[in-house]
Formats: C-alpha cells, sequence, structure tokens
C-alpha cells in the first residue's frame, strides 16, 4: 500500500500530531522530513520544546533507504526538552524506529495510552522541573 503521512502543529504551543501510513517512497520521505525539519526550527525559534504524537499504526516497516533517512533527516535536530512519541502497529516495526531514531528524545509504542501518558509525563517534567521546584 502506498503511504501518505500528514501533519498537523502549533509554533504557539510546540505540539505537533503526525498521522503515517502504508510504505513510503523515498522521495515522498525526503520531501516530507524537508518539512519536519522545518516545523521542529519554526518551534525552537520560538523558545519551546517540540512535543509530537505520531502515529504509524496503519503503516508498517519501512524500506532500508526510508529508514536511513528518517535516521539521517533527524539526527542533531531536537534539543533538550523535545519528546516524539511514536505509535507503531508492532514489535517489528518499534525495534526499526529504534533503531534508526534517538532514544533521548523519542519513545516508542504499541499502546495508545501508553504514549500519551509517556508524552505528558515529559511535558509534566519539562514543566516542573523548569519551575524550580523543590521538596518540602
Amino acid at each position: 500500500m502506498a503511504g501518505e503521512m500528514s501533519v498537523q502543529f502549533d509554533v504557539g504551543t510546540g505540539k505537533i500530531c503526525v498521522y503515517g501510513n502504508g510504505f513510503w517512497s523515498f522521495p515522498q520521505a525526503t520531501a516530507f522530513f524537508d518539512d519536519w525539519k522545518q516545523i521542529i526550527r519554526r518551534i525552537h525559534a520560538a523558545g519551546l520544546p517540540v512535543s509530537a504524537f505520531v502515529d504509524m499504526t496503519e503503516s508498517g516497516v519501512q524500506k532500508a533507504d526510508v529508514a536511513q533517512l528518517i535516521a539521517t533527516a533527524t539526527l542533531g535536530l531536537y534539543r533538550d526538552g523535545d519528546a516524539i512519541a511514536m505509535l507503531v502497529p508492532n514489535s517489528l516495526a518499534k525495534m526499526q524506529m529504534r533503531r534508526v531514531l534517538e532514544a533521548r528524545f523519542h519513545g516508542f509504542f504499541i499502546s495508545r495510552s501508553a504514549a500519551t501518558t509517556w508524552l505528558a509525563g515529559r511535558a509534566f517534567s519539562r514543566d516542573y522541573v523548569g519551575r524550580g521546584a523543590s521538596s518540602g
């Protein structure tokens, strides 16, 4: 099945929602990640961290050239505080994404509730620490 990818984002909040399905061609993935980089840079330029939910439950394991493109297109793109929750259809897709993406910024999930909980927890932790919370 030919793939599609769509993205919605809010530069004012740093929130991004991505939906992808099927299998992507190399040119299609290249165009998407060119746009992705611009979105991330706009959010960072606004002084905000990225908080992204990427729903890939209707996609499959991507071809090796596309997986490599994902790795190289995102390398060095993210900064401290960014969080990207990847919802994937199965363990094989989870292994592929885990192998090509930086674990420091990404969480990989088969469960939607686990993905949203992780993303909310990262945002809470970032906000809590950012306010100089103290014990006591």
